[in-house]
C-alpha cells in the first residue's frame, strides 16, 4: 500500500514489554494515541486481545492453525493496526478491510482494559482522516466488538 511505505519511524516505550523501546513505523499518532502497521513484536498483544474476545477456544491459540492465522495477519488483504496510548501501552488492533474500496470498513478491537474509555472513537477517527487523505472515499463502514459502545461521527471536507 502506498500510504503505509510513506510511514515515519517513531520510538516506542512499549509498557508491556517492560519498558522496552521499539522502533516502529507509524501510521498516523496524535497527542493521545500511536497507531502503527502491526508487526511480529505485537503477536503476543494481539493473541491476548482475541482471546479476551473470543474466549481460549480464539484460533490463534489453536496448534493446528494459530501460525497460519498469524501470517494472515502479516500479510492478508486487509491492513491491521496495532494501538498504543502515547505512554506504549497496548490498547489494541484497527483492521481496515476493502481498504481499495470506495466503502473501506474500520473494525476495532480493545483489551478489556482499554474499553469504554473513549478510546474507540478517537482511534477510528484518527485512522479514518488518515486514510481520507491518502485516497478519498465515499464514506466509512465501522465495524465494532459489542463490547464497545461509543457513537463515532466522523467529518471530511467535502
Amino acid at each position: 500500500h502506498k500510504a503505509i511505505r510513506r510511514q515515519r519511524q517513531m520510538c516506542i516505550r512499549d509498557s508491556n514489554k517492560g519498558g522496552k523501546m521499539l522502533n516502529r513505523q507509524v501510521y498516523v499518532s496524535d497527542n493521545e494515541f500511536i497507531i502503527c502497521p502491526i508487526a511480529d513484536e505485537d503477536r503476543d498483544n494481539y493473541v491476548e486481545l482475541h482471546r479476551q474476545i473470543n474466549g481460549e477456544h480464539t484460533l490463534f491459540l489453536n496448534e493446528h492453525c494459530k501460525d497460519m492465522m498469524w501470517e494472515q495477519v502479516l500479510e492478508g488483504e486487509d491492513k491491521v493496526f496495532s494501538v498504543f496510548e502515547i505512554n506504549g501501552d497496548y490498547c489494541g488492533s484497527l483492521e481496515l478491510q476493502n481498504p481499495d474500496s470506495d466503502t473501506p470498513e474500520i473494525g476495532i478491537d480493545l483489551f478489556e482494559n482499554k474499553r469504554n474509555k473513549g478510546i474507540a472513537p478517537k482511534v477510528v477517527k484518527l485512522l479514518a482522516k488518515r486514510c481520507y487523505k491518502d485516497r478519498k472515499v465515499d464514506y466509512f463502514l465501522i465495524r465494532r466488538t459489542e463490547f464497545i459502545s461509543q457513537a463515532i461521527y466522523l467529518d471530511f471536507p467535502t
